[in-house]
């Protein structure tokens, strides 16, 4: 008797639905909203796909194409659990591209250090489960650096500086890919899951800019999801006043009052901004490690 064979194609329009279902079903962190999920599938530089055994799916997986460093995004992958020994590898790889072309020199994905019984799900952050690890390693996958995950709890009571900087009135594009491009690298954000977050944040009409004398200092997305502020894109010049550009970004979180933030991607050199922000806010954080790999083709 033959062994069953699986295919890999292309998500169909119809089959979202499923596909989001894997994703709620069999990953660590879950989808945080599937309006906002669907959304980011219709992405023009996203492409899902769907692995199949005998009609059924089993697999679940989307890239993003980045044609700013040319590189691409592994950003979801959802494998039934019966299936993952057997059929993981191949469910991934062939979701890829095998080898580099004048577009795409390189894939990076983002991987939780521990697992995870709870955090912030697809598409707010495109962080991998952690046994993954091992598999993207077999594909050719190796380690860049550590990438940081934040959840804020504001504490009642907390009283704030009012600002009165106003935010660019259309956000500036091209002074936010001059200013992510000149920090990430110095941040530790050197990689194509940046430029998809600011793709995600201008999509979405979420991305908040500003400017002085044309160049852009602050670009930030902001997205109220339920009673959570999701910052998915949080970038400073380094020669702007740390403290006033987060009594800025908090100014505009006030007007909300919602009791918890998500920053899902946060570069090492990163972490005294965040906690200036936690100590302007008021409020616990919590940090989670997660590892940037990175295939080189």
């Amino acid at each position: 008797m033959n062994a069953p064979v699986m295919f890999n194609r292309r998500l169909r329009e119809q089959e979202i639905d499923e596909w989001l279902n894997l994703v709620e079903d069999f990953t660590e962190t879950s989808c945080i909203e599937r309006n906002l999920a669907y959304s980011y599938l219709q992405l023009p530089e996203a492409i899902a796909f769907v692995s199949s055994i005998d009609e059924e799916i089993i697999g679940a997986t989307a890239i993003y194409r980045d044609r700013t460093r040319l590189g691409m995004v592994l950003s979801a992958a959802a494998i039934k659990k019966k299936y993952r020994e057997t059929s993981a590898y191949h469910i991934i790889k062939t979701s890829l591209p095998f080898m580099k072309t004048v577009a795409i020199r390189d894939i990076d994905a983002v991987v939780s250090d521990t697992p995870l019984a709870s955090g912030l799900g697809f598409p707010a952050s495109l962080r991998l489960d952690s046994w993954m690890r091992g598999i993207l390693e077999k594909i050719g996958f190796v380690q860049v650096n550590k990438i940081l995950s934040y959840t804020l709890e504001r504490e009642d009571g907390t009283t704030h500086i009012s600002n009165d900087r106003e935010w660019d009135t259309e956000p500036n594009l091209e002074g936010a890919r001059q200013l992510i491009w000149s920090m990430s690298k110095a941040e530790g954000l050197a990689t194509s899951i940046i430029w998809n977050a600011l793709d995600f944040a201008m999509s979405r009409g979420v991305l908040k800019t500003y400017s002085v004398s044309g160049s852009t200092r602050i670009a930030v997305s902001i997205e109220h999801i339920g009673q959570v502020s999701l910052l998915g894109l949080l970038m400073i010049d380094s020669e702007y006043p740390v403290d006033d550009a987060v009594r800025q970004i908090v100014s505009e979180l006030d007007r909300e009052q919602k009791p918890r933030f998500h920053l899902p991607l946060i570069g090492e050199n990163q972490r005294a901004l965040v906690e200036t922000l936690s100590e302007e806010i008021g409020g616990s954080l919590k940090e989670q490690s997660m590892t940037l790999m990175r295939k080189y083709l």
